[in-house]
């Protein structure tokens, strides 16, 4: 999770604060120019965040090769 605020240290600016699992502060950043930059570098903290924890997105190289048709018999529908 992250939050987005106005950076108290560099006025005219955004900063945010990524909060672990633990609800910890994980990073806490600031100095960004809109709050999209700001936004953006939360987010790859939080995927950092999660590959940390071994939670990050699969490696789709690894995925087996099926049909739709296959697939969908796999998950039984």
């Amino acid at each position: 999770m992250h939050i987005r605020t106005k950076d108290q240290t560099n006025p005219g600016k955004f900063a945010f604060e990524c909060i672990g699992y633990n609800g910890d502060l994980f990073r806490a950043e600031g100095g960004f120019a809109t709050a999209q930059e700001a936004d953006r570098a939360a987010e790859a903290a939080e995927r950092a965040m999660m590959t940390m924890h071994g939670m990050g997105l699969p490696d789709t190289t690894e995925l087996p090769d099926m049909s739709d048709d296959e697939l969908l018999a796999e998950l039984g529908l």
